[in-house]
């Protein structure tokens, strides 16, 4: 929802309102559909599975923007996804031995940082000065 979101409303800046009209029949239409069908057929686990073909048919919203507009759909996730994996890496086996609720928060206070670390390494100088610009005009 994140991605579709930001992609439609990327169609609506540029006047492409009549695409995005498009993709809310297409995905109320598959909505109305597969819940019901995958629902009586498979109970739970039809709901679930209908979310997922749902969920993945914002690829088509992916498409439709990149036809309009040029931009780096990975390049987009790069720095999180890597620094989600670095934060995983310390997680896995810190999680295995945290015993006590201490132990769980400072663990997840050392992920917390190793993320932040991360991003600042991938992205640098130019994160910080974001950072610091959003910060100081007042948005938070």
């Amino acid at each position: 929802a994140c991605v579709s979101t930001s992609l439609t409303n990327t169609l609506n800046a540029i006047g492409k309102i009549r695409t995005t009209f498009k993709l809310m029949l297409m995905w109320t239409s598959l909505t109305w559909l597969l819940m019901p069908l995958l629902g009586l057929r498979f109970g739970y686990l039809g709901v679930s599975l209908a979310v997922g073909i749902i969920a993945t048919s914002s690829l088509v919203t992916v498409l439709a923007v990149r036809r309009q507009v040029h931009f780096s759909f990975l390049g987009s996730f790069k720095t999180s996804l890597i620094s989600s994996a670095a934060m995983f890496v310390f997680l896995l086996p810190a999680s295995r031995l945290s015993t006590s609720l201490y132990q769980v928060i400072i663990s997840g206070t050392v992920s917390g940082l190793i993320f932040l670390i991360m991003v600042y390494l991938l992205e640098g100088k130019a994160f910080m000065k974001q950072t610091l610009s959003y910060f100081k005009s007042g948005h938070v």
